[in-house]
């Protein structure tokens, strides 16, 4: 009598799994394959929809949360307050599911719902339309450079007493410090005259965005016709500039 086993492995016959190992969701801001992200998101839908459905406050708790760190004015901390909290009480797996979502909330949102149980779907949908927004800015003051610009505000007013047009403007960094420029229009124009000799320092244009670029462009057509039609009534004495203050 045969007594062979068809779930018997053949010589050299490697064991196939019947089920997909359960990876941490770390694997999600590696490079997963397509089929990795499909089990991982139905990794990550399952785990929080058990979270959900076996602790009756954890949709409220989620909420708060969120709604406790964006309510102050946001900065660089922001996001790592979040990311804290998720992890205290939702564990490390679901605050990666959350990054991930919100590094690019607009597709990967609709991709998680697609494998996510109803109180997942319920949560998730009410926590991006109350915070979506301020979660993609806290993730962005996170990633961005700390001194690089998020806002400047400039007034243009005419001195009485002095007889000329003064400029001031304030700039604001990601961490919040301000730095304050006051001069005059002379001295503002050079100012602007060296930053678009800066712009020329990369090897091409296309290191700018195309939006910006066509921008600066409709821009430099302006001032071209506004410094073009007053060229006339210069005297020739004003056009030059104090050599000792100039670039090499």
């Amino acid at each position: 009598m045969d007594t062979s086993s068809d779930d018997r492995l053949a010589i050299g016959q490697q064991p196939r799994e019947t089920q997909p190992a359960s990876r941490d969701l770390s694997h999600l801001v590696g490079s997963p394959t397509s089929e990795e992200l499909e089990l991982l998101l139905d990794q990550g839908a399952a785990l929080l929809e058990s979270k959900l459905t076996s602790d009756s406050e954890a949709a409220q708790v989620l909420l708060d949360l969120l709604g406790r760190h964006i309510a102050p004015p946001g900065d660089a901390n922001t996001w790592p307050r979040i990311r804290e909290s998720i992890t205290y009480y939702f564990g490390e797996d679901l605050a990666t599911l959350l990054f991930w979502i919100v590094y690019d909330s607009q597709r990967r949102l609709e991709w998680f719902l697609e494998h996510a149980g109803p109180a997942a779907k319920q949560v998730m949908r009410k926590a991006f339309g109350l915070y979506g927004p301020e979660l993609a800015r806290a993730l962005q003051d996170y990633n961005e450079n700390p001194n690089d610009w998020t806002q400047l505000t400039q007034d243009v007013w005419f001195s009485q007493m002095d007889s000329e047009y003064l400029f001031r403007s304030q700039l604001r960094k990601m961490n919040d410090e301000v730095m304050l420029i006051e001069t005059r229009a002379s001295g503002y124009l050079f100012l602007v005259t060296l930053l678009c000799r800066a712009l020329r320092r990369v090897d091409s244009a296309t290191a700018y965005e195309p939006q910006r670029l066509e921008q600066f462009r409709e821009e430099l057509k302006l001032l071209d016709a506004f410094f073009g039609a007053e060229a006339a009534t210069l005297p020739t004495s004003e056009a030059t500039s104090d050599p000792s203050s100039s670039p090499t």
